[in-house]
Formats: C-alpha cells, sequence, structure tokens
C-alpha cells in the first residue's frame, strides 16, 4: 500500500515586543532619574533614501531615555553608506543640535540645528542636544547607526577553524563519524588497525581516542546509530551491535545495508532465499518487512534526520539522495513513519549520492528589515550521475518536501574540497558577550561579529523585552563536517566547521 506523509512547513515565529510605561509626578520620591519630557526625543526614524537602501525608513531605532541612547539593534547589511543619512525626529524641546566628531565625510567637527533635510554623518561620533524651553534644562543623546561587520546569513567555514580528523597515527584510510547519546564518535581504519575517537562537543577538539580489537572487518561506512545503540555490518553483511561502540555483539542477521537508524531501531535491507529485496528492521518492527520499491534508494543516502511534526502520529525520519538497485542516482527525500517508507519530494535535489544533511536553521529578511528563522533542512556535497564531487548545497524549509539550491551567501567556498560520503554532526557551543566560547575551546578560532545592544523601553525602567537581565550567553549551533572521498578516491583528512554568521551575534529579544 503506497502512503503519502503530510509535512508541512515548520511555522515560524518572530518575537518582537515593546513595552511602553508612563512616569507618574511621584516619580521624583525615588533615587532613578527621570528625564524631563520638555528635553525627550520620542521618535526616531531615518530618511527613506533608495539609493543608499530600499525602505531605509522602515528600520527600528530604541530611543533608551534613561540612558540617552538611541539606536538600530538589528544592524544595517554590511557595507551600508551612513555618511549621508537624513533623520526624522521628534522631541519635546526648543531646540534640537546635531553635533558630529571624527565622521569620515566631513573635513572639521560640527555642530547645527537640526533640520530634516540636512544629512548626518554617521561614520562618526554622533550627539543629539535637546534644550527644553526654559534654555537652561538639557539632554545630550548619543546615536549609533549599527552595521554589520560581516555578511550576517552567508554559511561561514573558517579556513582557520580546519582540523585533521582525530586519528592516533595520522594516516587514515577510512572514516565514519556518526552522533550517538550526545556525543560524536569517529571511527577510523588506519591501515593497521581501527581506532575510535569519540568527544562530547567538537568545539572544545580534545578527543579520547583508543585502538579497537574488533574481531571481524567491518564495513565502516555502514556505522549507524539509534537512539540506545550502534550498528555495524561486517564485510559479509552480518550485523552486529553495541551500546558503547567499542564491544561489538553479532546479532544473529545478515543484511545487505545498513540504511539508518530510526528512534531505537537500525533499518536497513535484506535479501531473501529467492532474491527478493526487503525492507528490515532491528529491533523487528511488526509490519515494515516489506519489498523494496524499485526507486528506493539502497546505497549512497544522506543520514536520516528526524522530524516531528502535529500531523504525524509518530516522527519522522527521512534520508535523501542515493542509489537504487537498478543503479540509478536519485535525488528524492524519502520518509519513514514507524512502519513504512515513502518518497515525499515534490520538488527533488537534483540526483546526487553520497551527500550530507543536517537540521539548521536560516534567515529571511523581509522588505520592512524583519528578520524571519527558518528550521532547515541543509544537504550539500555528494558526487553526480557521472561521479563528479559536487560542493552545491540545498535547503528545504518544509521537510525535505520541496528542495531549492541555495543562495549564494549559503554555498561552500572554493578552498573547501569537494567530496562525498562526508559525515555532518551539529553541535551548540555556548558564546558569550566577550566574543569567546564559553567551553574553551581555544584550538577554535571564533568569528567574532559586531556587539548589539539588547533592547530597552523608550521611558525608564522598563525592559522592552521578556528578558529580565542582558543576554550574557546563547547557544550556537555549529556544523561539523567530517572526511568525505575527492574525485580521485582519496579520504580527505579534513574536519571542517561551519556556522550562518547571524547565530554568533549576541541575540535580539
Amino acid at each position: 500500500m503506497n502512503r503519502k506523509f503530510l509535512i508541512y512547513a515548520f511555522a515560524a515565529f518572530v518575537i518582537a515586543s515593546m513595552a511602553v510605561s508612563c512616569n507618574s509626578d511621584d516619580d521624583y520620591e525615588t533615587e532613578e532619574y527621570v528625564p524631563s519630557s520638555n528635553v525627550a526625543i520620542t521618535s526616531f526614524s531615518l530618511g527613506a533614501n533608495s539609493k543608499i537602501l530600499a525602505n531605509l525608513d522602515s528600520v527600528h531605532f530604541t530611543i533608551d531615555l534613561e540612558r540617552a541612547l538611541i539606536y538600530n539593534a538589528d544592524s544595517l547589511p554590511k557595507g551600508t553608506d551612513v555618511s549621508r543619512m537624513l533623520v526624522n525626529l521628534q522631541s519635546g524641546g526648543a531646540n534640537v543640535e546635531v553635533n558630529v566628531k571624527n565622521g569620515t565625510r566631513i573635513s572639521a567637527d560640527t555642530t547645527f540645528t537640526y533640520s530634516n533635510a540636512d544629512s548626518i554623518d554617521f561614520t562618526g561620533d554622533v550627539h543629539i542636544i535637546v534644550t527644553a524651553a526654559d534654555e537652561v534644562t538639557k539632554r545630550t543623546y548619543t546615536v549609533k547607526v549599527n552595521v554589520h561587520e560581516m555578511l550576517p546569513d552567508s554559511l561561514c567555514w573558517n579556513r582557520l577553524a580546519r582540523r585533521d580528523l582525530p586519528s592516533i597515527g595520522g594516516r587514515v584510510l577510512e572514516q565514519r563519524t556518526v552522533k550517538y547519546q550526545g556525543k560524536a564518535y569517529c571511527l577510523m581504519n588506519e591501515g593497521d588497525g581501527y581506532t575510535l575517537a569519540s568527544i562530547d562537543n567538537p568545539g572544545n577538539n580534545v578527543w579520547s581516542k583508543q585502538e579497537l580489537a574488533l574481531g571481524f572487518t567491518p564495513d565502516l561506512r555502514s556505522l549507524t546509530a539509534t537512539d540506545d545503540a550502534a550498528y555495524i555490518l561486517d564485510t559479509e553483511g552480518n550485523l552486529y551491535s553495541s551500546h558503547n561502540l567499542t564491544s561489538w555483539q553479532p546479532c544473529g542477521t545478515a543484511w545487505k545495508v545498513i540504511t539508518c537508524g530510526y528512534a531505537g531501531t537500525a533499518l536497513g535491507v535484506a535479501q531473501s532465499d529467492g532474491g527478493v529485496l526487503k525492507h528490515v528492521a532491528y529491533p523487528a518492527i511488526e509490519g515494515a518487512e516489506v519489498p523494496v520499491e524499485p526507486t528506493f534508494p539502497l546505497t549512497g543516502t544522506s543520514d536520516m534526520v528526524m522530524i516531528d511534526s502535529q500531523w504525524n502520529l509518530a516522527p519522522v525520519g527521512i534520508v535523501t539522495g542515493g542509489t537504487d538497485a537498478s543503479g540509478r542516482v536519485t535525488g528524492n527525500t524519502w520518509g519513514f513513519d514507524g512502519s513504512r517508507w515513502a518518497k515525499i519530494s515534490e520538488f527533488a535535489i537534483p540526483p546526487h549520492t553520497g551527500m550530507v544533511m543536517v537540521p539548521y536553521t536560516t534567515f529571511a529578511v523581509a522588505s520592512n528589515w524583519t528578520v524571519t528563522e527558518y528550521p532547515t533542512l541543509v544537504a550539500f556535497g555528494g558526487q553526480l550521475p557521472d561521479g563528479t564531487p559536487d560542493n552545491t548545497l540545498y535547503i528545504s524549509r518544509d521537510n525535505g518536501v520541496n528542495w531549492n539550491r541555495g543562495d549564494s551567501l549559503l554555498q561552500l567556498p572554493d578552498y573547501i574540497e569537494r567530496v562525498a560520503c562526508a559525515d555532518a554532526v551539529v553541535f551548540s557551543s555556548t558564546l558569550s558577550v566577550d566574543s569567546r566560547s564559553a567551553i574553551g575551546d581555544d584550538e577554535w578560532t571564533w568569528m567574532p561579529a559586531i556587539g548589539l545592544p539588547v533592547w530597552y523601553s523608550v521611558l525608564t525602567g522598563v525592559p522592552a523585552s521578556r528578558a529580565t537581565q542582558p543576554v550574557q550567553e546563547w547557544e550556537c549551533p555549529y556544523i561539523y563536517v567530517f572526511g568525505g572521498v575527492n574525485a580521485t578516491g582519496t579520504l580527505s583528512n579534513n574536519v571542517w566547521r561551519g556556522v550562518i554568521n547571524r547565530l554568533t551575534f549576541k541575540p535580539i529579544y
């Protein structure tokens, strides 16, 4: 029976809440400073100028009257020219002046009376002085127009962050890396033996390594992890299991391939005595042992990604790409719902085998400069049907139903070698406001980003977010890519770390 999975896009939620409070006449009895409304700036925006940036007047600015700060918490795109900006503001003052120092456009420091027809050079230090009608009460505001120092939505692979595979002898012939019970395990064939390296988080680059005496010759690339065990085939097709990846026990069955791990079960394909290929599972799943569909990919699929959705009774595990029993390469995505497989992709990736696929996050910036975060499947690497390795990156925001080529900011750089059959895992590291990882990974070079201020309310004492304290630390997910085989069949002795730059920025709530 053919079944179709109804998998829909994840809902993307944008949280942007502003809280406004009013001070009473009794506020003078407290120790808090309350600025007079006669010198308060009540609105601030940039003037429209499509030659600089589309919808420039839609950029949101925060007015912090307590600290006399005005700034855009979400920075303008890298390279935005802020040397000639028009400003629209309203205040309760009788006179408003603009003071600019150290600007790049003007040759001398200057102070002039504010007019929305006069441009301001925000490359310098800009202050706005508001004077009340009594000509005595004044308030000076510091104004910042923040601009990103890097392309925020690009997928960055820092050259300095490259590492060798965590071998003992340094000469790796074959490797397979999986994520199991929150740790990364890298099993390597070093020619004269097998090495297992493990780590809590690849970001700290401190691996535990040991030589293994397996007692059988493993099909290394068949290594697969489930929720509670790891599985591997030997070169004869016999299935073995392990709970620690060091000691292995035979399962008493032989398979043609291990397809993937689903929850606590290994999924694969076996061949009956009559030569019929059938889906199998270990431990067995009632009703899952059915003939393999002719277009189902037997080899070269990505690792499985688990998708939880309100539209399904059970989580759906999906794989992408591979080669079917007839040798035909596919780019389709297949899903398993706990009992049956079905092809779920409507608009597939071009035919590839040996791709990596990971769950990640991408962003979309609307015309009014609001940023929406999307859970995204990211797939890249592998090789084309003619055997040519390919680094083209594809994304799906609807759980593998539709795939599109990622834009240029997401594509892998030329200095990363094109490989197939690499492995990718995602681990989060704790970043902090001092631009260093809190896990102590001095071995990796962190990409510094411009510090972004947290949002405050336009009036004293009310934070304009759900956070009661400024953000000091946050979790940042990194993609780690291990190994892969190049066009000559040689194993790549590389571990790369990638991240969407925006994820390294201090969050705005």
